[in-house]
């Protein structure tokens, strides 16, 4: 019996299909807020009071910490009508490390932003962090950040592969 015990305890992780298990949460998650489907973008967090959001550009940032302020918060910003005159064009260079329990993952993100006063379109590159538990053998993101970079940043960043 106490040989089962530690064969169980020492069980490999599958790494490959956690990583693609954790893309489908990121996808998921990207997908709802940017659609502003809140009820699905909720599905994707772990409702804890360690869980936080971040969001930062240039000139400021929001944070909010708890599973009941970020949640609040989020019912006045995912919603449908956040995507006018935003085209969401994906993530790239993303890099996912695994634990058992555990991950964290990041990447860069582009959308292509036009302006609703003269219709111009712009680029908006992002760097996006998120941290991951298993909770009920599900991932669910624990930490969410998204840093929106200058265009110089954007052009520095290109050049870094994780």
């Amino acid at each position: 019996m106490f040989v089962l015990f530690i064969g169980s305890s020492c069980q490999k992780i599958n790494v490959e299909q956690e990583k693609e298990a954790i893309k489908s949460v990121i996808d998921a998650e990207i997908r709802a807020s940017f659609y502003g489907d809140y009820d699905s973008w909720i599905n994707c967090f772990a409702h804890e009071p360690y869980t936080f959001w971040l969001q930062a550009d240039q000139v400021e940032h929001h944070y909010w910490q708890g599973w009941e302020e970020i949640s609040t918060a989020a019912k006045d910003i995912i919603k449908p009508e956040r995507t006018a005159g935003k085209i969401y064009e994906g993530y790239y260079d993303q890099y996912i490390k695994v634990y058992k329990e555990a991950a964290t993952t990041f990447f860069k993100s582009r959308t292509t932003v036009i302006r609703q006063d003269d219709g111009e379109e712009y680029e908006q590159v992002g760097m996006e962090v998120r941290f991951l538990e298993k909770n009920n053998d599900e991932w669910k993101i624990t930490y969410l950040e998204t840093r929106y970079l200058s265009s110089d940043e954007a052009e520095v960043t290109e050049h870094i592969n994780p």
